[in-house]
């Protein structure tokens, strides 16, 4: 689609495109008790669908097990006293974040973050990879890509 200007749009646009999925949706109504494990797997450089798609869905995944998604700005208000309660928010927030995640950065690959949906810490695991490069078409079958597939699922 990128060797013809505007094609992607024109093909993904409101107007002819009917149905979209909502992927958070979807991932989200799975049970934190589910023994389901979610790989999340996505390259700097895909041209195709940006990064923030793959942070997102881990991201809306994290806050859900955290009891509730990451603090939102009042537009409302932008006082001292609100803006000071929106800083301690988020440090609350990231300090919960930062005690429930693992991260692991390869230098030259990329970053690895993991949790667990499941106060257990073991349930539900959800692997979010970042890679440096893979594009659109060719992070999954990369080696490295399939070695994380191999220690997600212990084979």
């Amino acid at each position: 689609m990128r060797a013809i200007p505007l094609a992607q749009a024109a093909l993904t646009s409101p107007r002819l495109l009917k149905t979209r999925f909502d992927s958070l949706s979807a991932l989200t109504a799975l049970p934190s008790s589910s023994p389901t494990k979610l790989l999340l797997a996505h390259a700097r450089n895909d041209g195709e669908i940006p990064l923030t798609h793959g942070q997102a869905l881990f991201d809306g995944l994290l806050g859900q097990a955290l009891g509730g998604g990451r603090p939102r700005a009042r537009a409302d208000s932008m006082s001292i006293e609100a803006i000071e309660l929106y800083r301690l928010e988020w440090d609350a927030y990231r300090a919960r974040e930062a005690e429930r995640t693992e991260r692991t950065v390869i230098p030259g690959w990329g970053e690895i973050k993991r949790f667990a949906r499941a106060e257990d810490g073991k349930t539900g695991q959800v692997v979010f990879l970042e890679a440096l490069a893979g594009g659109h078409d060719n992070l999954g079958g990369s080696e490295g890509v399939v070695a994380l597939l191999g220690s997600v699922w212990g084979i």
